[in-house]
């Protein structure tokens, strides 16, 4: 796994690929962060940055599907105010 930082606080320096797929995650997530390729044709050692948007954008979900999965019900209620605060400045920016 990643590096620890005291008894509350983890990061992993992996893929979340297969590292969403252990049991370590107890208890559940409060907070992540995802940096993924952003499939714009960059040179990585171990990823294909060019995929076919569908497959792309398949992988995505099955990522933040599984980071959701694992994300507390804490994590779950301060993302559900960080999209309604998101939606407010859009529609803002856009009227």
């Amino acid at each position: 796994m990643g590096n620890s930082f005291g008894k509350n606080c983890t990061v992993l320096h992996e893929s979340c690929t297969t590292a969403l797929d252990t049991s370590n995650f107890v208890p559940k997530i409060d907070l992540s962060f995802l940096d993924p390729p952003f499939n714009q044709d960059k040179a990585y050692n171990a990823w294909d940055d060019n995929l076919p948007p569908e497959k792309y954008w398949a992988w995505m979900r099955e990522i933040c599907a599984k980071v959701y999965a694992l994300t507390s019900n804490v994590g779950k209620e301060s993302s559900k105010c960080l999209l309604k605060e998101l939606k407010q400045q859009l529609n803002f920016l856009l009227v």
